[in-house]
């Protein structure tokens, strides 16, 4: 992420394995530029789930990095969704949006550039709202998973009012969510699941109650697109 990112958008997607190389062309192709252009749009990761592919799994993963949390209900970014091109009607067609949440950042450090990143683990946990001091004690673990082998950077990031999220049913976003990112430099499942037991066992002592919704470990799938700088910024 850039140093200007203070919102993320989430993208989860069901996909079957067959189209994956038509979702890889179209984003590759068309749509990373389009989104890329909007204003306040900073950058694009795209992940695979590590884990065998099942009929409803939440496989693919979309990060659109932002200026702040309010980009994607800007005019620009739903004209995009409003007005698809031809491409993206046809796309639409294969895939299934499970999940879609905006999130706008509280606490952020990285020891190593994102080109570096192997693995990411995302773990979605919800609170009682009058119980926000649990932020700090997340802030507290991030920072001890930086002590941590292959660590790369942490993120905590905070869900935010959405009505174009996509919530229903099983995936309904909660009053209050928040989301960990785990930024790992090289992909050892055993020292992603050594860590996950190690947050637990932090969680459990922690003064506020904690509910977590999923961990899940990604790999990515493309080097970080960044916006291109305008000749005024390179100057």
């Amino acid at each position: 992420m850039t140093m200007e990112t203070k919102g993320l958008l989430t993208l989860w997607l069901h996909l079957e394995p067959a189209y994956e190389e038509a979702m890889d062309a179209w984003y590759n192709y068309e749509h990373t530029d389009v989104v890329l252009g909007v204003p306040g749009v900073l950058g694009s990761r795209r992940f695979k789930s590590t884990e065998p592919y099942t009929p409803n799994q939440l496989r693919y993963l979309v990060f659109y990095e932002m200026a702040d949390e309010r980009v994607q209900e800007s005019a620009p970014f739903q004209a995009i969704v409003d007005a698809p091109t031809p491409w993206s009607r046809y796309l639409r067609t294969l895939y299934q949006m499970r999940r879609r949440t905006n999130y706008k950042l509280l606490w952020s450090r990285e020891t190593l550039p994102v080109e570096r990143e192997a693995a990411l683990l995302l773990v979605r946990s919800s609170c009682d709202d009058s119980a926000p001091e649990h932020d700090a004690g997340l802030a507290a673990l991030l920072v001890d998973f930086l002590e941590q082998p292959y660590a790369r950077a942490g993120q905590l990031y905070q869900a935010v009012p959405n009505r174009f999220g996509i919530a229903d049913g099983a995936h309904a976003e909660p009053r209050r969510e928040s989301l960990e990112l785990y930024s790992f430099d090289r992909y050892d499942p055993d020292i992603v699941n050594h860590w996950i037991d190690q947050r637990r066992r932090r969680i459990a002592k922690m003064p506020a109650m904690l509910n977590e919704l999923s961990a899940d470990t990604f790999v990515p799938t493309i080097v970080p697109r960044r916006k291109a700088s305008s000749p005024e910024q390179a100057a």
